[in-house]
């Protein structure tokens, strides 16, 4: 039998995402009714994504995958353990280009 994976409704995470190149946005994931929103992406026109939830190991992992008519889609992937969250996202733009990015944060308070 497999443990259930903790629910991340309702948390929300303070977290830095940064690309190759060193360039890093502040903003916060917030975990609500199942889906993941970023605030950092919202502007672009990213509404929340629907949140897939699994236990992996001692982490809570989560993959989402975020679409806007204009900017393309979001695909994301990360782990929490305790208050801390980890992951990576990959961004691929109408344009054809895509963005990767790292990022880390704490649980907010």
């Amino acid at each position: 039998m497999t443990a259930e994976a903790p629910s991340l409704d309702g948390k929300s995470f303070d977290v830095r995402l940064e690309n190759a190149n060193g360039l890093a946005q502040d903003g916060q994931l917030v975990f609500q009714r199942g889906t993941l929103m970023s605030t950092v992406h919202k502007s672009s026109g990213f509404d929340p994504a629907a949140c897939k939830i699994s236990m992996q190991s001692t982490k809570t992992h989560f993959e989402a995958k975020a679409k806007s008519p204009k900017e393309g889609n979001i695909e994301w992937a990360g782990d929490v353990s305790g208050d801390k969250l980890t992951g990576r996202l990959v961004w691929k733009l109408q344009s054809g280009e895509v963005r990767e990015q790292r990022f880390d944060g704490r649980l907010s308070r």
